[in-house]
């Protein structure tokens, strides 16, 4: 494996990422932009751009994990001359064609162990939102599935302090990391 290549990734992804790292042997150096900042594009701009200059420092090639977060996102990858994971969003790297099934079930809000870690950064601090507006918001959804890859166990309180800010019910969905896998070995391959 070329260790020349450096991987980027969302933070909501670390712990995945990491297990996928682990588990593979894949030795490379790895570099975290601040999820909390998806919720501004100009500062997840200014993040990514940040991080992707640092690797570029470092690494003559670049992989991005990261989904279409920003409108610009491939423009702004192409400068440091990186390639991202073809994935929409970071839900769709763990399920890949799953989540198409999962959504004609019922309208729903998709939640990880990044996630859980990251909430109150993203929706309290980042977007304002006190518990009337959570659940404003989250009301929006028939359930909320919480995806649960092993990578760690999950509190039950973590889950309930989720559930009394969205008030929407929240379902665990089992599944492992190997569509996450092959999507990172084949753009290592």
């Amino acid at each position: 494996m070329n260790q020349d290549i450096g991987l980027v990734a969302c933070g909501i992804l670390k712990e995945e990422l990491e297990a996928v790292c682990q588990a593979e042997d894949i030795g490379l150096t790895r570099y975290y932009v601040n999820p909390a900042l998806h919720v501004d594009l100009d500062r997840l701009e200014e993040g990514l751009v940040q991080t992707l200059e640092e690797a570029a420092q470092k690494h003559e090639e670049l992989l991005v994990v990261f989904g279409s977060c920003h409108p610009d996102i491939d423009a702004i990858i192409k400068e440091f001359e990186g390639e991202r994971l073809a994935v929409k969003d970071c839900i769709g790297a763990l399920l890949g064609e799953k989540r198409q099934e999962l959504d004609k079930e019922a309208n729903t809000f998709y939640l990880t162990s990044g996630w859980l870690n990251n909430w109150r950064k993203i929706f309290i601090e980042g977007l304002g939102w006190d518990e009337i507006d959570g659940r404003q918001n989250f009301g929006f959804y028939d359930r909320i599935l919480l995806i649960d890859t092993g990578v760690r166990e999950i509190p039950d309180e973590e889950i309930l302090e989720f559930f009394e800010y969205a008030q929407v019910a929240i379902e665990p969905f089992t599944t492992d990391l190997s569509h996450f896998e092959r999507l990172i070995l084949n753009k290592l391959d």
